[in-house]
């Protein structure tokens, strides 16, 4: 059976605030020895959960000039998925040969995903703009009690998530550009905030929202 250590952040202490209570989740980190199977898992609080963009595919083929959508899905699938070489030393066995693996233990009322658009190529800030497909009603979140590459438990909670409101961002890099706001109202409809201009947003979003701009996503947990 294998051993492990389980350590939580300190400052989960005194975390009462109303940012924390509403926006508040909770990951875990596990690092894993592949030498003896020992590892170590530490939790950690976040209020914004950012979202890795999986390499660019081009729906023209190889070499094409057309990127092909992202689904929303798939960021957070590459959040979980495991980092095969960890520069760790095994604190039972000495080996450096370790995994590393991170999922979301638990989930806010108020999720706020942020897109990593922007990275660096050859030591250049970039922007990536690929389109990212968006749930905006019934979007599944599950909170796990343990590595997501395990089966399934009876504890896993499924959550779902309404999205609620978004921020665009326009132009080429993080320092630079304009940002603009969508909200949706105690009418249901969604309107666009621009700076003192507000206009209704037509037509409605369907079940599935694609944005090339869209940098910060807020979902509302149904049973909030």
């Amino acid at each position: 059976e294998f051993e492990s250590d389980v350590e939580a952040e300190g400052e989960f202490e005194g975390l009462d605030s109303v940012v924390s209570k509403f926006l508040g989740g909770t990951t875990c980190s596990q690092v894993t020895c592949k030498a003896c199977g020992y590892f170590t898992q530490n939790l950690e609080g976040f209020n914004t959960l950012s979202l890795p963009l999986p390499p660019r595919r081009y729906s023209d083929g190889p070499g094409g000039s057309v990127t092909a959508p992202t689904h929303l899905d798939e960021c957070f699938q590459l959040l979980e998925d495991e980092d095969p070489s960890v520069s760790w030393v095994c604190d039972r066995c000495g080996v450096r040969d370790a995994s590393k693996r991170m999922w979301v233990v638990s989930h806010p009322r108020v999720l706020v995903v942020h897109l990593e658009r922007f990275g660096y190529i050859r030591g250049r800030r970039f922007k990536r703009d690929d389109a990212v497909r968006v749930p905006v009603v019934g979007m599944v979140r599950t909170n796990r009690a343990r590595d997501p590459s395990a089966k399934p438990s009876p504890s896993d909670v499924h959550q779902v998530y309404d999205l609620i409101s978004w921020t665009d961002h326009l132009g080429a890099t993080d320092t630079s550009g304009h940002y603009t706001a969508v909200a949706q109202g105690a009418d249901g409809a969604f309107r666009r905030f621009d700076d003192h201009r507000v206009a209704r947003l037509l037509p409605h979003p369907g079940p599935t929202l694609s944005s090339s701009s869209a940098y910060l996503l807020f979902y509302l947990r149904r049973d909030a």
